[in-house]
């Protein structure tokens, strides 16, 4: 069965070997080189666009019924998968969002939240990065920790 940490192993298994890097390099090294985060935040972007489909859906669709159902059930203090989008929107300190349950324009709440995960991946790496004594000689190199642009600069390949 495929998990999250199998298909996180294998995208960093896949950077490493874009680099040439051993198996044995850190992980946080890697993804900062090529300016990629862990499939988790990728994650929660993914779920955030799904959300906002869902509360921009029209409200005789099943999904915004249902969604509603799971809304009120979080007033009564339920644990559901609409609590969760609540927890990662109060983590991401965009709980305005969350208590209007609407927005004017998708595509910038989706660039904001997306730049917040990016912050916050990049906070946490950097945090690790000190951290560790492994890590030091990559710092004097990349002392700001510079997230490069590594793959999205590759030219896409059409078939």
């Amino acid at each position: 069965m495929l998990t999250a940490n199998s298909v996180e192993n294998l995208h960093i298994r896949y950077c490493k070997s874009i680099l040439g890097a051993r198996c044995s390099t850190q992980n946080d090294m890697v993804r900062t080189e090529l300016g990629r985060i862990d499939m988790y935040h990728t994650m929660l972007v993914n779920v955030m666009k799904y959300w906002l489909k869902v509360i921009t859906a029209n409200l005789n669709r099943y999904i915004s019924r249902a969604y509603y159902v799971l809304l009120q059930d979080v007033v009564k203090g339920a644990r559901n998968w609409a609590s969760l989008i609540q927890d990662i929107l109060f983590t991401m300190t965009m709980s305005d969002v969350w208590h209007s349950q609407s927005v004017g324009n998708v595509k910038l709440v989706i660039c904001i939240f997306r730049q917040r995960v990016r912050d916050i991946n990049m906070q946490a790496v950097s945090s690790r990065l000190q951290e560790t004594t492994r890590a030091s000689l990559y710092l004097m190199f990349n002392p700001n920790l510079v997230f490069s642009e590594g793959l999205r600069n590759c030219p896409k390949r059409t078939v």
